[in-house]
């Protein structure tokens, strides 16, 4: 019974967590949806994005130039 029980505990946890993310998921679709801030946040940071008119300047990381 208690391989059962320890079991039954650890599905549980893990369903908490599968819940809490699922939360967030859909918090993230949420401002997804409906804040443009948000849709241009996620477009730079994570999609490296820009906009129409703006220049990208790259420079050489001068520490590993030797």
């Amino acid at each position: 019974m208690d391989r059962l029980e320890l079991e039954l505990r650890q599905l549980n946890e893990t369903n908490r967590r599968l819940i809490r993310d699922n939360d967030a998921l859909r918090s993230k679709i949420r401002a997804f949806h409906s804040d443009p801030e948000y849709m241009e946040k996620v477009a730079r940071d994570e999609l490296g994005m820009v906009g129409p008119l703006e220049i990208i300047y790259q420079f050489p990381d001068v520490k590993n130039h030797k």
